[in-house]
């Protein structure tokens, strides 16, 4: 289940600095599973991942974790009692003159393979935390927009988190956010062709009249279309 709140304007966001320190015993079971994840021929990265640990009005509060404890969790949902881990990611809802953009996830991919997404999106890396703590997650965007459809160096119109969206199976906090851009759907697509990653096999931008239709779409992840509901609830501009 989903649960859709508004993100406010002046919500800060602070992590951690290092990942908390596992027992003996925890780390033992979540080394075993990464052991096994790893010998099943993926290519897995054992990167520094935000995770949420509390949510106020105007602030969140996260920790720094790693993706292998988080990858143990997803394996053995029971272990989130011990390690409740609440990965925070950005997903963003990227508009242009011709409509919004679309990305058909790779079938390699571990989460929601062959689904369509909106693009970009992805889970905040502890890059994005500065010195003083406070997490950057436009920075984390932008990023994903880079790697993912190859676009950089844009004109974007101000970028503004409009809610978020908490998913209580998953345990993964997405940033819903609103972007836009003065290229043209051809100019995405080729974007995408010449620079973008392979997570999407596919990218498609979709007319404003065709939203309804993609919304009721079961190929659409569960997010996007809880991003995309919500963004067509709220009063025009």
């Amino acid at each position: 289940m989903l649960l859709v709140t508004p993100f406010a304007a002046s919500c800060q966001i602070f992590a951690t600095a290092v990942p908390a320190p596992l027992s003996p015993e925890l780390e033992r079971e979540v080394g075993a599973c990464w052991q096994e994840a790893q010998s099943g021929g993926r290519t897995l990265f054992n990167g520094a991942m935000l995770s949420l640990r509390e949510r106020h009005a105007d602030q969140l509060i996260c920790e720094v974790t790693e993706y292998r404890r988080w990858w143990a969790q997803t394996r053995h949902p029971d272990l989130f009692t011990e390690l409740g881990i609440r990965p925070l990611a950005v997903c963003g809802l990227l508009l242009c003159a011709d409509g919004l953009i679309v990305g058909r996830r790779s079938t390699e991919v571990t989460q929601d393979p062959g689904c369509w997404e909106l693009a970009p999106s992805g889970g905040i890396a502890a890059e994005c935390v500065d010195a003083t703590g406070r997490v950057d997650w436009r920075r984390q965007l932008l990023e994903e927009l880079r790697e993912e459809l190859g676009i950089t160096a844009t004109p974007l119109a101000p970028i503004s988190a409009l809610c978020l969206i908490e998913d209580d199976e998953s345990r993964v906090v997405d940033i819903g956010i609103v972007l836009e851009t003065a290229l043209t759907a051809a100019e995405i697509l080729g974007c995408h062709a010449g620079q973008g990653s392979d997570e999407y096999s596919s990218v498609q931008v979709v007319a404003q009249e065709h939203w309804p239709r993609l919304l009721s779409d079961t190929r659409l992840a569960a997010v996007s279309k809880a991003l995309l509901g919500y963004y067509l609830q709220q009063p025009a501009a």
